[in-house]
C-alpha cells in the first residue's frame, strides 16, 4: 500500500497502529509466497554485496532456493489442532449445530459451503502469520421488508447470518473507544476486491473500500481517470444502514478479532516472527554458498612470464603446445581449495537445526523455573502449549462470532446461549518424521543419550502418556533386567594356588 503519510488524508489513508503492525508483516508474507516471492522481491531480501555487478547478482538470485521451514510450520501447526472436526456444546442451538450434525451455520459458515473446522483453519494460517485474524458477520441485503418473509423464505433463499474473513493486511484502518472495560469499534475501513460482469462476455475486477460503523456501510471505489491526494479520488458508490434486531441504541458492529499476542486493541505480535528472521538468514546464506561454489567450480587459468605475443592466437585445449622464450614461464589453473565450502555448509546446518526447534516450541508444553513437587502435581494438567492458548483464544473468540449470528436471528438472549465451541488442543510435541524417531532410537542404543532422556523426549513428543513417571520407570526397568538375568554359575573351586616342591626341570 503506498505511504499517504504526506498527503492529505482520505478514505484510503491506514491507521498509525496498521502502518507499524505492516512492517513486520512484510517478511512472513514473502515467505507465505516461497521461492519466487524471494527472487521477485530480492533488491530487500537479497541484496547485492559490495563489488557484485546486476549480472552476477541476477544469477546468484535465479540460482538461490528458499528452505521454506515458515510456510511448512505455518501449514503444519494450522493443520494440527483440526485433526479432529471443531465441535460444540451438547445443548448448542440446533441454528448452529444443525439436527444430528446436518445442516446448522457451523457446516456452511459462509453460504459458500465452508464448514467451521475449515473456515476456523484458514484463521488459524492469519493467526500465525500476523498474529490476529478477523471475522466480519453480516447479513445479506434485502430487497423487501425482513418481517415480510416467512420461515421458509428465508431457507430457501437462504437469507442467514454469514461469516466473512477479513485479511489482516487488508484491514487498514479502524477507530476503537472503550467503554466502562470494553472495546467498542466505532468504525473500520478494508480493502477488497469485486468483480462485476462488463458487457456480454467479460467480467471486470474492482478494488473497493468497505466502511462499516455501527448503524451504516458505505462502499468507495475509484473514480476512473480522476486525481486525488493520493493520485486517485474515491468516490462513495453505496451506503446503505445496518440495523440488528437488537435494543435501541445497543447497535454494534459486528465484528470479532482473536489475537495471539495482544499488545493494544487491534494490534499483536505475530508468534512466528523470529522464526521468519532465521528463514531469511538461512536463504541468505543459501545465497552466499551459491556464490561461492559457482567460484570453486570455475578455475580459471595463470599464465606467467609469457610475453604477449607469445599468447597471440593460443589456444588452450588437448594435444596442443605453447612455447615460450623465458625459461620460468609457467601455465597452470587456479583453483579455490573449497575450505570455506564447509564451513558455509556448517552454518546452514546450524541455522536449519534452530529453525527446526523454534518450530516444535509452538507445541511444546510451558514450565516456569524451579518449583516444588506439590506446585509441580498441581500445574501439570495445567501447562500448555503456545499454539494450545492459541487455540484457546480462538474458541472464546468463535463463541463470540456465534453469539453474533444468534443476535442477528433476533435471539433475546444470545450471550447466555450454550455454544461451548470446542477446538482440540489434544496435542504435544510430536515427531517431525519417523527419521527423528529412528535418530531418537539410534542414540539411545548408541549410549549417546541416557534410558531418562530417552523416555523424557518420547514423553514430551506424545508417546508415552503424561501420568508416566520417567525416574519411576527407568528404575522399574532396571529392576525387571536384573530380576530376568539369569544367576551366573560358580566355577570349579581349585583350592587355590599349590606350592611347587621341585625346582623346574631345564629342557
Amino acid at each position: 500500500m503506498r505511504d499517504c503519510s504526506d498527503m492529505p488524508a482520505d478514505v484510503s489513508t491506514p491507521s498509525p497502529g496498521y502502518k507499524k503492525a505492516r512492517k513486520k508483516w512484510d517478511l512472513p508474507m514473502v515467505l507465505m509466497g516461497g521461492t519466487a516471492a524471494i527472487r521477485a522481491n530480492a533488491d530487500r531480501w537479497l541484496p547485492k554485496f559490495p563489488g557484485e555487478d546486476f549480472d552476477e547478482w541476477e544469477i546468484r538470485i535465479r540460482n538461490t532456493t528458499l528452505t521454506n521451514v515458515f510456510k511448512k510450520t505455518v501449514g503444519r501447526l494450522s493443520s494440527t489442532p483440526f485433526a479432529k472436526p471443531v465441535g460444540f456444546d451438547p445443548d448448542v442451538d440446533d441454528r448452529i449445530g444443525g439436527v444430528d450434525g446436518i445442516g446448522g451455520w457451523s457446516n456452511n459458515v459462509d453460504r459458500a459451503g465452508t464448514d467451521i473446522s475449515t473456515f476456523a483453519r484458514d484463521l488459524l494460517i492469519d493467526m500465525l502469520v500476523f498474529g490476529k485474524c478477523h471475522i466480519y458477520i453480516d447479513y445479506p441485503q434485502l430487497m423487501e421488508d425482513l418481517g415480510r418473509l416467512t420461515l421458509g423464505d428465508l431457507e430457501r433463499q437462504d437469507i442467514r447470518p454469514y461469516l466473512r474473513r477479513i485479511s489482516p493486511k487488508d484491514l487498514f484502518s479502524w477507530s476503537v473507544s472503550v467503554r466502562s472495560g470494553t472495546e467498542m469499534i466505532e468504525e473500520l475501513r478494508w480493502h477488497e476486491t469485486a468483480t462485476e460482469k462488463v458487457g456480454q462476455f467479460e467480467e471486470r475486477e474492482f478494488e473497493q473500500i468497505r466502511v462499516v460503523r455501527p448503524t451504516e456501510v458505505e462502499v468507495w471505489r475509484k473514480a476512473e481517470g480522476a486525481a486525488g491526494p493520493a493520485g486517485n479520488k474515491w468516490i462513495m458508490i453505496d451506503q446503505h444502514p445496518v440495523v440488528m434486531p437488537v435494543a435501541e441504541g445497543s447497535q454494534v458492529v459486528p465484528f470479532v478479532t482473536i489475537y495471539a499476542n495482544k499488545s493494544e486493541p487491534m494490534v499483536s505480535e505475530p508468534p512466528l516472527e523470529d522464526l521468519a528472521d532465521l528463514n531469511l538468514k538461512h536463504v541468505n546464506i543459501d545465497s552466499d554458498l551459491q556464490r561461492i561454489l559457482h567460484v570453486n567450480c570455475i578455475p580459471f587459468m595463470l599464465a606467467a612470464g609469457f610475453n604477449a605475443k607469445e599468447l597471440e592466437d593460443v589456444t588452450i585445449a588437448p594435444n596442443t603446445i605453447v612455447r615460450s622464450t623465458n625459461p620460468s614461464a609457467t601455465l597452470g589453473y587456479v583453483e579455490h581449495s573449497g575450505a570455506s565450502i564447509v564451513l558455509i555448509q556448517d552454518n546452514m546446518k546450524a541455522v536449519q537445526d534452530d529453525m527446526e526447534r523454534m518450530s516444535l516450541e509452538m507445541v511444546s508444553k510451558s514450565g516456569s523455573g524451579d518449583i516444588t513437587a506439590t506446585e509441580k502435581a498441581i500445574n501439570t494438567a495445567e501447562q500448555t502449549s503456545e499454539l494450545q492458548e492459541i487455540v484457546r483464544n480462538m474458541e472464546a473468540g468463535l463463541n463470540r462470532v456465534f453469539q453474533f449470528m444468534l443476535m442477528w436471528s433476533g435471539e433475546p438472549d444470545p450471550e447466555g446461549a450454550m455454544i461451548g465451541v470446542d477446538i482440540s488442543s489434544d496435542f504435544g510435541l510430536v515427531f517431525r518424521s519417523e527419521s527423528d524417531l529412528q535418530l531418537l532410537i539410534q542414540m539411545f542404543m548408541a549410549d549417546g543419550i541416557t534410558h531418562e532422556t530417552f523416555l523424557h523426549e518420547a514423553k514430551c513428543r506424545g508417546l508415552l502418556n503424561e501420568a508416566v513417571d520417567v525416574a519411576e520407570e527407568v528404575a522399574a526397568v532396571k529392576k525387571s533386567v536384573a530380576e530376568a538375568a539369569p544367576p551366573i554359575p560358580a566355577g570349579p573351586s581349585f583350592g587355590g594356588p599349590k606350592p611347587i616342591d621341585k625346582e623346574p626341570v631345564a629342557v
